[in-house]
C-alpha cells in the first residue's frame, strides 16, 4: 500500500465508476477496499520465497545461459516463466481470506459476474480475487525486475552487500 509503483488500484470497471460512487458517498468503502486488496497482496508475497528458491535449484544449464544473455531482467522473466502459474495458486487462498473480510468483495463479484455474462467484462476480471492475485504477481516481478536491474548496473557492490547479508544471517 506504502509502494506506488506496485500498489493495487480498484480495477477498470469498479475505477471508471469510483468517481460517480464517490459522490454517492461510497468513498470510505472505496478506500477500504483498496486498503484490504493491497494488505491481501502483502500477506501473501512472503509465501512466493519457497516457490522462488525450487525454481532457483532445478535451473538448467539452457536456463542458466539465456539468463546470462538475456536482458537487464532476465532473470525476473524465468521467474515469471516458472513461478507465476504456482504462484497464482498459492496466493489464491490468502488473497481470498483476506478479502472476505470485506462484505463489499461479493458484491463486487455479482455486479461483475453479471457484467462478465452480458459480455461487458472479460471472464478472467469478473473475480476481485482474480484481479488482487494478478497485480500482486506484477508487483512482485516489477520488484525483483528492479532489484535485477541495480544489481547488473553495478555487480561489484550487490556482490558485496549481498554478502553481508549472508554472512550476518549466518551468525
Amino acid at each position: 500500500m506504502g509502494n506506488e509503483k506496485v500498489r493495487i488500484g480498484l480495477p477498470d470497471a469498479l475505477n471508471k465508476a469510483a468517481k460517480i460512487l464517490k459522490t454517492l458517498g461510497m468513498g470510505q468503502q472505496l478506500y477500504a477496499l483498496t486498503l484490504q486488496k493491497n494488505r491481501a497482496a502483502e500477506q501473501a508475497v512472503p509465501l512466493a520465497q519457497k516457490t522462488l528458491m525450487q525454481s532457483i535449484q532445478t535451473l538448467s544449464v539452457q536456463d542458466a545461459k539465456g539468463i546470462l544473455r538475456g536482458g537487464d531482467t532476465a532473470v525476473t522473466q524465468y521467474f515469471v516463466d516458472k513461478t507465476r502459474a504456482p504462484l497464482s495458486t498459492q496466493f489464491m487462498p490468502q488473497v481470498q481470506r483476506v478479502l472476505g473480510q470485506l462484505g463489499v468483495v461479493e458484491q463486487f463479484n455479482a455486479v461483475a459476474g453479471k457484467l462478465s455474462s452480458m459480455g461487458l467484462l472479460p471472464r478472467d476480471k469478473a473475480l476481485l480475487e482474480n484481479h488482487v492475485t494478478d497485480k500482486t504477481l506484477d508487483g512482485l516481478y516489477y520488484m525483483i525486475g528492479e532489484e535485477e536491474k541495480k544489481i547488473r548496473q553495478n555487480p561489484g557492490q550487490a556482490g558485496s552487500a549481498l554478502l553481508s547479508k549472508v554472512f550476518v544471517a549466518v551468525r
